[in-house]
């Protein structure tokens, strides 16, 4: 009987040592934060300063990719420019928005305000911008 009792006493062990299985942890995008509406106010050497909205989403198939419609005001149905972001820098790689070419970069200053330089090409010369984009919603 006491070598029953020794027995269960060492087969036991405390519930911090056995923590219950939790269940696994829905992983959240990191992009997630820059999905919404913006408000842009941008400098540019050809039309001098514009403000309108800009709508990004995450990219549907690239992990560190998000869509900027209506990119350089050009409209929401002509110019889906992408970015790259890795950490708070962002790559507007060379791409071509319904017959303008874009690039440029930037950084995102914090959840609510992103700064870009870029420089655009619609055949007749560069236009080089700067903008500030402001999360609204």
């Amino acid at each position: 009987m006491l070598l029953v009792f020794v027995g269960y006493l060492t087969g036991c062990t405390k519930d911090e040592d056995n923590p219950k299985p939790t269940s696994p942890t829905t992983s959240t995008d990191a992009r997630s934060y820059l999905v919404g509406e913006w408000l842009c106010n941008e400098v540019s050497e050809v039309f001098n300063e514009t403000t309108y909205t800009i709508d990004i989403q995450l990219h549907t198939t690239v992990s560190n990719r998000i869509v900027a419609s209506n990119f350089y005001n050009y409209g929401f149905e002509n110019s889906n420019a992408q970015f790259e972001v890795n950490g708070n820098q962002i790559t507007i790689f060379q791409q071509n928005l319904s017959g303008i070419d874009v690039v440029g970069n930037g950084t995102i200053v914090n959840s609510k305000t992103i700064n870009l330089s870029y420089v655009v090409n619609d055949g007749s010369g560069d236009d080089h911008v700067t903008a500030v984009y402001t999360k609204v919603n």
